[in-house]
C-alpha cells in the first residue's frame, strides 16, 4: 500500500491516480473470486465503474441489452494449490459483449508461455463514446469472453480499446499511432516489486514474448 500512497501524495505529477480499495471492499458478496486472486464479475464491474466515471463516462458499466451470463467450474490460481483442488462456479458474460476483436496476438504469446507482450484490440461500432482508449495493464484489465477485465467494460462504452499486457510503463509512440485520446495504466499492487519502465516499446514487448516460442 505504500507505493500507492506515494503516488496519491504527489500532487505535482498531474496523474489521475485511482486506488479503489474502498469501492472493491463494498461490493456485495465480495469483489474477488473465492479460489482465485482475480476479481469476480461484480468486482470487475465495480472497478470499471470507477474508471469510467473518472473518464467522464457513466458510473456504472454499460452492458448491451439482452447480454446474458454463463457459468463454468474453475479451481483458480488459489484452489489449484490444494489436493484435491478447491472448485467454485464462476459467472461470466461468455462473450465480448457489443465489441469485436480486430487485432490479437494472444494465441501466439500464450503458446510461448508468456503474458507480457499480449496485444488485443477491440472495436464497438455502437459505442456511445467515439474515443479510442489504450490500456497498459495486466490480467486484471484483460478483456476476454471468460474474464471481463477493465478493458472489456471500457469497450462497451468507447469506440475502440487497445489492451497491451504490460504492468508498468507506456509507449508514447503506440498511443499516438493508435489515435488514442485516453490512456489507462492499470497495475495490481502485487506486481509493484517489478522494476517499472517509464517508457516501453510495444513492438519490443511482442518480439521478446514471441522469442520464447
Amino acid at each position: 500500500m505504500g507505493e500507492a500512497a506515494v503516488l496519491l501524495g504527489r500532487k505535482g505529477l498531474g496523474l489521475g491516480v485511482i486506488y479503489p480499495v474502498a469501492q472493491l471492499s463494498s461490493v456485495p458478496g465480495g469483489a474477488y473470486l473465492r479460489t482465485d486472486t482475480h476479481l469476480s464479475l461484480a468486482g470487475n464491474a465495480a472497478l470499471a465503474g470507477v474508471v469510467l466515471a473518472a473518464l467522464s463516462g457513466p458510473d456504472q458499466p454499460v452492458v448491451g441489452a439482452g447480454l446474458g451470463t454463463t457459468q463454468y467450474v474453475s479451481f483458480g490460481d488459489l484452489g489449484s494449490r490444494f489436493e484435491p483442488p478447491v472448485l467454485e462456479v464462476v459467472t461470466t458474460f461468455g462473450s465480448f459483449g457489443s465489441a469485436v476483436v480486430i487485432a490479437d496476438n494472444r494465441a501466439e504469446v500464450e503458446a510461448a508461455g508468456r503474458h507480457v507482450g499480449t496485444r488485443r484490440v477491440l472495436r464497438n461500432a455502437t459505442a456511445p463514446d467515439p474515443r479510442t482508449v489504450v490500456v497498459f495493464g495486466d490480467s486484471y484489465a484483460f478483456p476476454a469472453p471468460h474474464y471481463q477485465g477493465t478493458a472489456w467494460f471500457l469497450v462497451q462504452h468507447f469506440r475502440e480499446v487497445h489492451f497491451v499486457w504490460s504492468a508498468f510503463g507506456w509507449d508514447k509512440g503506440y498511443v499516438e499511432e493508435s489515435g488514442a485520446e485516453v490512456v489507462v495504466c492499470e497495475t495490481a499492487e502485487r506486481f509493484v516489486p517489478r522494476p517499472p519502465a517509464v517508457r516501453l516499446s510495444v513492438a519490443d514487448l511482442v518480439r521478446t514474448a514471441l522469442a520464447f516460442s
